[in-house]
């Protein structure tokens, strides 16, 4: 019987020409400058074990915001689910923040018990961290290091 694994949240899943599933920004944290807004795009990457040849299996899936609310999908459009070899990729698209907290989202195979991934969300005023340090302009050039081989690089 299909169980899930492990499970991810990222801002994108695939898996690539050599069956080797790639994620790029695993995601534990939203910072946000403004709520509510709609997310784009967050996927979960799940590896889905102890599954049989032909078999099938229903996949579900809500999230909870951090007020208690159950945001379950209601349009195919925001919620798509893919099956790539060993790994269940779904992606949500335009999810909607509307409070700071922790939000929930649960995942799950077949009659298997979910699994819960949590991403905390926090509002960062804008320019908050972009602050530019002030560069010593007296420092106008590098000094030339010496190469381990003696050979000139390029």
């Amino acid at each position: 019987m299909a169980k899930i694994e492990w499970a991810q949240v990222c801002e994108l899943a695939f898996v690539d020409k050599y069956d080797r599933l790639c994620m790029i920004g695993v995601t534990t944290k939203l910072a946000v400058p403004s709520l509510p807004l709609l997310v784009r795009r967050l996927m979960i990457a799940a590896r889905i074990a102890d599954t049989q040849d032909g078999e099938t299996f229903t996949v579900g899936g809500y999230i909870t915001t951090p007020g208690g609310n159950v945001v379950t999908p209601n349009q195919t459009d925001c919620f798509d689910v893919s099956i790539e070899g060993e790994y269940l990729l779904i992606t949500l698209s335009d999810f909607p923040l509307s409070e700071e907290g922790i939000y929930g989202f649960e995942v799950s195979v077949g009659d298997q018990a979910p699994v819960r991934l949590e991403i905390l969300a926090r509002l960062v005023p804008k320019g908050a961290g972009m602050e530019i340090p002030e560069c010593d302009s007296s420092v106008t050039s590098f000094e030339p290091v010496a190469r381990p081989s003696g050979h000139d690089v390029n």
